[in-house]
């Protein structure tokens, strides 16, 4: 992995990208999807560098996607029709973007690092038990 790889921050996003694919199509880790996942990831590296997507297009999309607002999703609240789409943003923020744990909380309300490490573990977990989380996520991909 590290050999085709050439920061720290790409194994990183590798490794999670990997820990995602695994648990949701609940397989092992094996040389073969660790080489699908790396030629997906290259083409996956170079789509991003063509169109830059921004963590506001992500924002616009998942609050376009839940009918929600802005300040809803950086304000306080704890209902679930908030939080989950705030989870769903803080995973795709980090697992999408690769952007660290402390910025993306701030992007997301000035949270905790800790509080994005939950989201992402438990958007992580849904995807690989929920459909409809599964079928959220493709939804809000579509659209930005």
């Amino acid at each position: 992995i590290a050999g085709n790889l050439d920061t720290a921050r790409k194994i990183e996003g590798f490794l999670m990208r990997l820990s995602s694919e695994v648990k949701l199509r609940k397989a092992e880790i094996s040389e073969e999807v660790i080489k699908n996942l790396l030629g997906r990831g290259a083409d996956e590296y170079a789509a991003l560098k063509k169109e830059r997507v921004s963590p506001e297009k992500i924002m616009d999309a998942v609050v376009n996607h839940f009918s929600t607002s802005k300040k809803a999703l950086m304000g306080q609240a704890r209902s679930k029709m908030i939080a989950r789409p705030r989870q769903i943003l803080m995973y795709l923020l980090r697992t999408e973007l690769g952007i660290p744990l402390q910025e993306v909380g701030q992007i997301v309300g000035g949270r905790d690092h800790s509080t994005v490490i939950h989201a992402v573990d438990k958007i992580t977990q849904l995807v690989s038990e929920d459909i409809n989380t599964r079928e959220d996520l493709l939804g809000i991909k579509k659209r930005y």
